[in-house]
C-alpha cells in the first residue's frame, strides 16, 4: 500500500501544459505572470502564423524558452514516477510530444526561412533594432544567419566571383517579392483597423476591407503584415 501511495503521489506531480494553472514569468522585465496554458496558447498562435506567413515574423523566443523549461520539468517528473504504465503518465507523454513538436517545428520553420534570405533578414533585423521595434531575429538566429550568409559568400567567391574583375566581385542583395502572396486570416479581436487592398479591376484604385471580429478573409499578405504583431488577427 505504501508503494502504491508513492507512485500515485509521483504521478500527481505531473503538470499538463494545456491545463496548467501555476503562474510563470515570460520576461524578466515584465512583472505580469501567466499560466503555462496561456504561454502554450500564445506559442501555438505564433507557430501557426509563422508556418502560414510567406516572410519571417518577429521571433517569440521568450515564449519558446518558457515552454522548453516546462517540458524539461515534465520530463523530470515523468522520470521520477515508478509505475511507467499508468494511463496518466502515458497521457502526459503524449502531451509532451505534442508540445515538443510545436516548439521544434516553429524553430525549424524559422531556420528554413532564414536560409532562403539570410542577408535581407539580417538587414531588416538591424533596421528594426535601430528603430526600437521588436527584434526580428533572436540572438541565436542572428549568429546562424551571419554564419550562413558568410558561408554563402565564401562559396560563391570561390566558385564564380573570384574569376570576375574586382569591380564585379560583389554579391547582389535581391529582395523576395511578396506583393502577390495571399493569406487567409481570422480576425480574433475588436477594433482592428481597416486595410486597403489593390482593386484588381483598376490598377490605380484600392478597396477598403473591414476587419470585423470573427470574420475570415483571403487577403494580400502585405496588407495585414503589421497587424500580426498585435495578436488581433491570426493566419490560417
Amino acid at each position: 500500500m505504501a508503494s502504491a501511495g508513492t507512485e500515485d503521489g509521483a504521478s500527481l506531480e505531473l503538470v499538463n501544459l494545456a491545463q496548467g494553472s501555476s503562474a510563470v514569468q515570460i520576461d524578466e522585465s515584465d512583472e505580469e505572470a501567466v499560466t503555462p496554458a496561456e504561454v502554450l496558447a500564445k506559442l501555438t498562435i505564433a507557430w501557426q502564423n509563422e508556418v502560414c506567413a510567406p516572410r519571417l515574423l518577429p521571433h517569440r523566443f521568450d515564449l519558446l524558452e518558457c515552454i522548453i523549461d516546462q517540458i524539461e520539468g515534465m520530463e523530470e517528473n515523468i522520470s521520477r514516477t515508478r509505475c511507467k504504465n499508468q494511463l496518466k503518465v502515458s497521457l502526459h507523454k503524449m502531451e509532451l510530444h505534442r508540445v515538443g513538436y510545436i516548439a521544434s517545428h516553429y524553430m525549424r520553420k524559422r531556420l528554413q526561412k532564414i536560409e532562403v534570405d539570410a542577408a535581407n533578414y539580417l538587414a531588416e533585423d538591424n533596421a528594426r533594432r535601430r528603430d526600437g521595434k521588436g527584434e526580428l531575429l533572436s540572438e541565436q538566429e542572428r549568429i546562424f544567419a551571419e554564419k550562413y550568409a558568410r558561408s554563402q559568400s565564401t562559396l560563391q567567391m570561390k566558385c564564380a566571383l573570384s574569376r570576375l574583375p574586382p569591380a564585379l566581385q560583389r554579391l547582389p542583395l535581391t529582395k523576395v517579392d511578396v506583393s502577390r502572396e495571399r493569406v487567409f486570416i481570422d480576425v480574433v479581436e475588436d477594433d482592428v483597423q481597416d486595410v486597403s487592398v489593390p482593386d484588381m479591376t483598376d490598377p490605380l484604385s484600392e478597396l477598403i476591407i473591414h476587419l470585423d471580429k470573427g470574420s475570415t478573409h483571403l487577403i494580400p499578405y502585405q496588407s495585414v503584415a503589421e497587424h500580426l504583431s498585435n495578436d488581433k488577427i491570426r493566419l490560417l
